[in-house]
């Protein structure tokens, strides 16, 4: 699904990740959406995924949107048949968590 997780950033750099989904097919996916808040917060914000090419997606959430407390977020895709995939498996409940480095 995210081929490299990432959980630190230096201070000023965005968060960018690249989906790959894979399916017999290509398809099946209509919908990826990327949700995402500040430590601590209860609100997300949320994003459509860009997509490339056959079933790769990328998302890139920019340094002004990402707090010196850090950030958690998931994935969540929506299958043709109504299913819906989400990265980590366990969100919305435990999401994965992104902090930024010291400077």
């Amino acid at each position: 699904f995210i081929s490299t997780v990432r959980t630190m950033l230096n201070n000023g750099e965005s968060l960018n990740l690249k989906i790959r989904t894979i399916s017999n097919d290509n398809e099946r996916l209509v919908e990826a959406t990327i949700y995402w808040r500040t430590l601590g917060k209860n609100r997300y914000k949320s994003r459509k995924l860009n997509h490339l090419v056959r079933g790769v997606y990328e998302f890139q959430i920019n340094p002004e949107e990402i707090t010196d407390k850090g950030l958690e977020y998931y994935v969540q895709v929506k299958l043709k048949n109504g299913d819906i995939i989400k990265f980590p498996a366990t969100a919305p409940d435990i999401n994965q968590i992104v902090t930024l480095l010291p400077e």
